[in-house]
């Protein structure tokens, strides 16, 4: 039979404490990473900056305002692609 190595409780412990520490700070990273800029937004949409500026004075995009920078959340962006979208059923 082989020598298998057990692990101690404290072992786990630490283990357990590495494994959501490095899961906190992913999920911090891509909660900072839900919002991208003008430009970015304008490339996923695939349209210019006055269509965005177009947009979002038609209430038809949310925005975050610092300064002179606009800023868009990834969610909101794809609301507008679903609220947007055309189906091709066929009969």
């Amino acid at each position: 039979m082989k020598n298998k190595k057990r692990l101690h409780p404290e072992d786990i412990s630490f283990l357990k404490d590495e494994i959501v520490k490095e899961l906190k700070i992913a999920l911090e990273n891509k909660s900072l990473n839900r919002w991208v800029q003008s430009n970015e937004c304008c490339d996923i949409l695939g349209i210019s900056r006055s269509k965005l500026l177009d947009l979002r004075n038609t209430h038809q995009i949310s925005f975050s305002q610092i300064g002179k920078h606009y800023y868009y959340n990834l969610d909101d962006i794809e609301k507008l692609l679903v609220k947007n979208k055309v189906s091709t059923h066929r009969v």
